[in-house]
This record gives structure tokens, sequence and C-alpha cells, in this order.
């Protein structure tokens, strides 16, 4: 395919997306989206990476594929590569619950306990009535640390947090 010089340009610039070069509309993209999603749900995580690897390189700045691809990367338990793409489509979208939601258990697992926390309760206050799965799961999280954290004595937990500062 021949590209017009000044939508090359413009892509080479950063004005248009690997998508828009292309022709391919976000209601494609999005059902795209829409499969990738659906092999998440199966299991099928190799389906889904091709699908959001794909669309993250059709559009970077979609926060969406952004969150697809993390949480294809945290299933794989590549918790680095996941982190990364959670924390871009934050920045891409700072609405958007479900990335504070899974990054925020990301990095409850991790031991990073107060970053999770934070990132849990955001997820939380952007979706106070609870419409989302991960918020439901941001809500369960919190609790859980709430009754451990509360049945700790001050010395455990001095200890927990020197353990989990010195671990990273």
């Amino acid at each position: 395919q021949t590209y017009n010089a000044q939508r090359m340009q413009a892509f080479i610039e950063g004005r248009m997306t690997l998508g828009e070069l292309e022709g391919i509309d976000k209601k494609q993209q999005y059902e795209l989206a829409n499969i990738g999603h659906h092999a998440l749900q199966e299991g099928k995580l190799d389906r889904a990476f091709t699908v959001f690897g794909g669309l993250v390189a059709l559009d970077p700045y979609d926060a969406y594929f952004r969150l697809g691809l993390g949480t294809v990367f945290h299933l794989q338990e590549e918790h680095e590569k996941a982190e990364t793409q959670y924390s871009e489509s934050i920045r891409y979208n700072p609405f958007l619950a479900a990335a504070f939601a899974q990054r925020g258990e990301l990095r409850v697992m991790q031991g990073m306990l107060h970053e999770g926390a934070v990132d849990l309760l955001k997820a939380v206050e952007l979706d106070p009535g609870g419409q989302q799965p991960t918020t439901l799961r941001a809500r369960a999280t919190l609790q859980v640390l709430k009754d451990q954290i509360g049945s700790m004595s001050p010395e455990e937990l001095e200890r927990l947090a020197k353990e989990s500062t010195e671990s990273r």
C-alpha cells in the first residue's frame, strides 16, 4: 500500500496512529478488542496477546487496549510488563477504575501493600457503585487487607513494612 506523504509525515511525527494510517477505525478496533476479551475469558492467552498486542500497535494511546494487554501479562505472571501496561492505561485514561483495580491487585500480590491499597482505593472511588467486577474485587481485597492489618500488632506491622521495603 502506498501512503499519502502528508499522512505518512503525520504518522512519523506521532500525530496519527498506525490504525488511522491503515484506515482501521475505532469501531473495527473495538470489535477486535471484544474478540481479545472473549479470548481472555476463555483462558486463550496466546490469542488474547496477539489481539491486544496488535491493538496497542494500532493505537498505543488507547487505555482499554493497554488494560487488555496488561491483563494478559498479569495472567502470564509477567508482572513487570503487566504493571507497565496498567500504568500506561492509567496515563491515557486516569478515570479507568479497572486499570487501578488490576494494578492495585498486582502490587498487593508483590508485597507493595501501600501502593496497592492506594490504587484499590482509587478504583473504588472511581466506581463507587461497584458496577465493574474489578471494582468489586478491589473492595474485597481492601477488606481482606483491612482485616489482616487490623489484627496485627504495631510491631508486626512495622516488621511487615520493613520486610516489604527491603525486598524491593
